[in-house]
């Protein structure tokens, strides 16, 4: 009896830990909503090395009207808040104006975060500082929101 409950346990454990670990589809919409702010939060490169589970649109263009290039993890993590936060994905979880500006500064820092480590202190580094804060700006003067909203 003693070695049947210890295994009941051990493989009920085991089925505990592989659900934990093989990204299960959150339950509910608190899970849902929950799961995407966790992803967002992610800085981007532990983003594009995320598993692509549902029921999340993980498609992207990139930096759509912009070079790819050093900011291209940025831009994919930033179509994910995008198209399922916005009212164009099926998940439409927070079309309002403090969740797109959250998705959008949350790029900023992104792309900062890019230009830091990819160029050294002085003129490439600030030519990319500076492209980053044009593609920011842009944003926050409202030419992707027909994309969002």
């Amino acid at each position: 009896m003693r070695v049947r409950n210890a295994l009941s346990k051990t493989l009920l454990a085991a089925t505990a830990c592989v659900a934990l670990t093989a990204g299960a589809v959150p339950a509910t919409a608190q899970d849902v909503r929950g799961e995407a702010d966790r992803i967002m939060n992610l800085n981007r490169l532990d983003f594009i090395n995320h598993p692509h589970n549902p029921p999340f649109d993980w498609s992207n263009d990139g930096c759509t009207w912009w070079p790819d290039g050093i900011f291209f993890e940025a831009c994919a993590q930033h179509d994910f808040g995008y198209r399922n936060y916005g009212n164009h994905g099926a998940l439409k979880l927070s079309a309002t104006p403090e969740v797109k500006a959250w998705i959008d500064e949350h790029f900023w820092h992104q792309m900062r975060a890019s230009c830091l480590e990819h160029h050294r202190p002085g003129g490439a580094q600030n030519l990319c500082l500076g492209e980053a804060k044009l593609m920011y700006d842009g944003l926050r003067a409202g030419v992707a929101d027909g994309a969002f909203y």
